[in-house]
């Protein structure tokens, strides 16, 4: 009995480990890993700028028979005001388009099917950085608005229009 228990704790005495190839292998494999793994967190990081930004309104209404308020919430990537057209579809298919100048940004859409309906924009910046935060708004005043529902759209830079939630219907 005695015995068996000096075996266990013998110590070998060769000094052959892993082979060189095994070791080899295991070492490109450990950086491999290593590697795949560095990327996915470099790649993480990366602010994609492929995809659409989204947004969501806090307030989309009318506030009186000739203005409208359109009042931001958050937006996943920040936006420049200037980086936006505003898509208004209406009444007897009429449509806006209203781009945001320098500042202060403002915009205007041209009558551009002589019906009298003109579209101004005026954005009010609350944090003054040229971008749009929470609780950012635009007044919308029309010269000569007609009663119906208006379809409100946002497009980015890219021409990708920014999902909204909260809806994007507008009755005048």
């Amino acid at each position: 009995m005695k015995r068996k228990i000096k075996n266990i704790w013998r110590i070998r005495k060769d000094s052959d480990g892993v082979s060189p190839v095994i070791a080899t292998i295991l070492m490109v494999a450990i950086t491999v890993v290593l590697a795949a793994v560095l990327y996915v967190m470099v790649m993480e990081f990366d602010n994609d700028t492929s995809i659409a930004p989204t947004g969501n309104w806090v307030e989309l209404e009318k506030d009186s028979s000739t203005t409208a308020i359109m009042k931001f919430g958050a937006f996943s990537k920040d936006i420049k005001w200037t980086d936006i057209t505003i898509k208004i579809a209406g009444v007897n298919s009429t449509s806006y388009e209203l781009s945001f100048d320098a500042n202060p940004p403002t915009a205007t859409d041209v009558d551009q099917d002589g019906s009298g309906q003109v579209i101004t924009a005026i954005s009010t910046d609350l944090g003054d950085n040229s971008q749009i935060n929470t609780g950012d708004y635009i007044t919308l005043t029309w010269a000569n608005a007609q009663p119906g529902e208006y379809t409100i759209t946002i497009v980015n830079a890219e021409g990708e229009q920014i999902q909204m939630s909260g809806g994007s219907l507008l009755n005048m």
